[in-house]
């Protein structure tokens, strides 16, 4: 018996046009190994932008003594998640 699916469609961003380039030598290593999620080998894994700030916040707070250059770059981050969450726009983890 064929059911019928509600096909949904949502809007995405990889999550590279967020993390500033001088963030990827050790944000990626710090999502993978300390947030809620995973994305393994799984293709194109979404999470909504109020979650990812969320994670990442308590990424940027942990690793902010790291002097990981996260103040130049934290106000541009936030403001972009939340121009995203507004558009209820999700971030593309990247497999």
């Amino acid at each position: 018996m064929k059911k019928d699916l509600l096909v949904e469609e949502v809007k995405h961003v990889a999550m590279s046009q967020i993390i500033p380039e001088d963030w990827e030598h050790w944000f990626f290593d710090a999502l993978s190994n300390g947030s809620t999620f995973t994305w393994g080998d799984a293709n194109l894994t979404l999470v909504h932008a109020d979650r990812f700030m969320d994670e990442m916040e308590d990424i940027l707070d942990s690793e902010d003594e790291m002097e990981h250059n996260i103040a130049e770059h934290r106000e541009a981050v936030i403001d972009t998640l939340n121009y995203l969450s507004n558009k209820n726009i999700y971030i593309d983890l990247e497999s």
